[in-house]
């Protein structure tokens, strides 16, 4: 395929990213989860023992803005679940992952550009627009390469949008690839543990640490046990179908998302 000068890298779409894609731009707060009140009593406590009511009130203001988007989130990854449940066949586990399902469309597109050929545009644009996580993504890089010249340039002007769609895909192809790691996928999960560490690090003014308890042989302090409330929370949230028996420990996602957070900022 092509590459131009217009070509720039993005920064590596992890599972996180790409679930965020997933949920819905516009909802009625009254239809989304909100935090229960149990789990407020219980995070505001947690939190006094070493901050401020002024601290913890400020750190439970982020956590309930956020709450209701893990939720979504974490709907999203257990329809992927069932997806990829329902696409196994014999031994061969589908992933659940939508950086893998991105990646393969995104292979399946590109192959049509192969050797220079033009695909019909309003076909290969109507593809991407059944998919709503990839319109999101492709849109904006096309509208970004047409300098603004058209709006939603994949429902209404397709013989432009088809003019920049190569060199797109192929840099959202890399994107996604460089993003998709081995292991376990979680994103929800990932997420809460860093609105944790982000809103005690907006609270308090630097970034919480980490506690080894010996006696208990587990991760202990205030920022790892609000992320055991919330996963507790998150998990009673979900539909029935796709409740967890135990709710998620949350030392790794927490842990993780200290080294990032430390990282970025």
């Amino acid at each position: 395929m092509r590459h131009t000068q217009d070509d720039e890298g993005l920064p590596d779409l992890t599972e996180l990213g790409l679930i965020g894609s997933a949920l819905a731009d516009v909802a009625w707060v009254g239809d989304l989860a909100q935090l229960p009140e149990e789990a407020i009593l219980e995070i505001r406590a947690t939190l006094k023992r070493r901050l401020t009511g002024s601290e913890a009130d400020l750190i439970l203001l982020d956590l309930k803005r956020n709450f209701s988007s893990a939720v979504e989130m974490a709907k999203a990854e257990c329809l992927l679940r069932q997806t990829a449940d329902k696409r196994s066949t014999g031994s061969k586990k589908s992933s659940a992952k939508m950086g893998v399902h991105l990646r393969a469309k995104l292979g399946k597109l590109r192959a049509e550009f192969e050797n220079d050929a033009q695909p019909d545009s309003d076909d290969i644009c109507g593809r991407i627009l059944k998919d709503p996580v990839l319109e999101n993504l492709v849109t904006p890089l096309i509208e970004e390469r047409l300098r603004l010249e058209a709006t939603d340039p994949l429902r209404y002007s397709t013989s432009l949008a088809i003019q920049k769609l190569p060199q797109a895909l192929d840099q959202l192809y890399r994107a996604i690839d460089q993003g998709v790691v081995t292991g376990k996928a979680e994103p929800s999960l990932s997420f809460l543990a860093e609105c944790v560490v982000r809103a005690i690090a907006h609270a308090t003014g630097s970034t919480p640490g980490r506690t080894w308890d010996e006696y208990a042989g587990e991760e202990k302090g205030i920022g790892v046990e609000t992320c055991r409330i919330l996963a507790a929370a998150l998990n009673n949230a979900l539909p029935k179908g796709s409740l967890k028996g135990q709710p998620a420990d949350m030392a790794k996602p927490y842990r993780n998302a200290i080294e990032f957070v430390r990282e970025v900022d």
